[in-house]
């Protein structure tokens, strides 16, 4: 009983090391660890499954399942964990209850669970919880959905996203690029023409993801997409297919008309290192807006061009200290200081 009272010790030295102990000898101590999860308090409960959830050990199965009954919310939450870490299908019944919780994080946490221990025969029942009304819960689905995988869920989300519900619609589009098969190009392609940006983005985060070549043509056609996210998110798709020959494309962002999608172009550039853009990225020196100057300096030590050297020492004592300690330090990465 003195290693699972250590496990709150104020000292975190003494709990990390209780914790380790208990963790290594749970398969010796099961009559203590049962009585503690039966009469224990709301904590030592709790951190006692988080100890049993690392440990791997399904011996306290049947135990933390009964738990599905506590009064604390915190407990029911962290017995959800548990079954998922420790647990297989014979579970599932006790999981499915705690996702009916009246707390959504011990939903959330359920539903997480059934997709670390479910398969596709639980898509159809896990699906409702895509409209719950908890965000959290709603991702957590999500992710379930995605952690299972097969084809059924591949042709849930892509009927989602021929659908007419615009939440349904975006969740879809993420989670397929997570499934990442090569099956669901064509629909995300077909997404990037939707009426509502955040299908679009999603699509368009999706497809960077994949990174299916197949969608390198219709995302250049959406560079000059109408919504700022999209469009920033378009210049990381195109990095991710194209790699540095995506900076040709890119270069027209350093003048974009939102501030920042300038300042994510300008970010970009001076990763890929490509030097051909250094004129650009000097003439941005004198714009009148402070932060793109900051940027183009930093972007400048990422490009390592000499001609950089000589504007970014005439604008060491700029009179935006920040505009003349980015170039300090631009300075410094050039001259091989740092």
């Amino acid at each position: 009983m003195e290693k699972l009272d250590s496990c709150h010790d104020p000292n975190d030295e003494m709990r990390f090391q209780a914790t380790d102990v208990l963790k290594n000898s749970t398969a010796s101590c099961p009559e203590i660890i049962a009585r503690t999860l039966s009469n224990g308090s709301d904590d030592e409960i709790c951190n006692l499954l988080g100890t049993i959830a690392c440990s791997g050990n399904p011996r306290y199965v049947q135990e933390v399942m009964k738990l599905a009954e506590h009064q604390s919310a915190a407990v029911r939450e962290q017995a959800a964990c548990t079954l998922g870490k420790i647990g297989d299908r014979n579970i599932l019944n006790t999981l499915f209850k705690l996702a009916e919780d009246r707390s959504g994080n011990v939903r959330g946490a359920a539903i997480k669970s059934i997709g670390w221990v479910g398969d596709d025969r639980d898509v159809g029942k896990l699906i409702q919880w895509l409209d719950d009304d908890c965000v959290d819960v709603c991702e957590a689905c999500l992710g379930a959905l995605v952690l299972i995988g097969g084809q059924k869920v591949v042709d849930h989300f892509c009927k989602d996203l021929g659908g007419s519900e615009i939440k349904r619609q975006k969740m879809a589009a993420a989670a397929l690029g997570w499934i990442g098969e090569r099956e669901v190009v064509e629909p995300l392609i077909t997404a990037l023409n939707h009426p509502e940006w955040e299908v679009r983005l999603s699509a368009v985060e999706s497809l960077g993801r994949i990174a299916d070549r197949r969608a390198l043509e219709p995302i250049r056609a959406i560079l000059n997409d109408d919504h700022p996210r999209v469009r920033k998110a378009a210049i990381d798709a195109m990095v991710s297919l194209e790699g540095s020959s995506a900076l040709s494309s890119i270069a027209m962002f350093l003048n974009d008309q939102d501030l920042g999608v300038r300042l994510h172009a300008i970010d970009v550039a001076g990763t890929i290192g490509d030097q051909s853009v250094t004129d650009k990225i000097l003439n941005l020196l004198t714009d009148e807006n402070d932060t793109i100057r900051i940027a183009a300096a930093k972007a400048l030590s990422g490009l390592k061009d000499e001609r950089s050297l000589a504007v970014l020492r005439n604008i060491l004592n700029d009179t935006n200290p920040d505009v003349a300690e980015a170039a300090s330090k631009a300075l410094a990465a050039l001259e091989g200081r740092v």
